[in-house]
């Protein structure tokens, strides 16, 4: 994938810990492209970051999920990483809609100003009767 592709390589375990992580979160893909955030808990022992998003089952209720990603940085590097990479063609696509939003507004500003400052028609085209005979 492409989110570790650039990544420094970890040792062994953590590898393996990442392999895991990156499948759970490759299966809800389709809910992540949405909603989902990492978020960090404090316990006693130490700080874990784990990413929470929610799901609807199939009789409606809606049901909260969690992939523990780790406390090793580079785990939730990625992590952040390989999200931001699912969100990308979401964010361009509305980023996309918004830009046809302001163009159409300025057109139609721009199309009545034209308007406005456009002669009418007939006026001032025409010669007096009988001048240029």
């Amino acid at each position: 994938m492409e989110a570790d592709a650039k990544s420094p390589p970890l040792d062994a375990q953590l590898e393996a810990e990442w392999l895991t992580v990156r499948l759970r979160i490759e299966a809800n893909r389709h809910l992540l492209v949405e909603h989902g955030a990492l978020v960090r808990l404090s316990g006693k022992d130490c700080t874990c970051w784990r990413l929470r998003f929610y799901e609807r089952l199939p009789e409606g209720r809606v049901v909260q999920r969690s992939i523990q990603v780790g406390s090793h940085p580079e785990l939730v590097r990625r992590a952040r990483q390989l999200l931001a990479l699912y969100r990308q063609p979401g964010e361009l696509a509305r980023e996309t809609a918004e830009l046809v939003r302001v163009a159409l507004a300025m057109a139609g500003v721009l199309g009545q100003r034209v308007l406005q400052l456009r002669p009418r028609r007939g006026y001032g085209t025409r010669t007096a009767k009988g001048k240029n005979r």
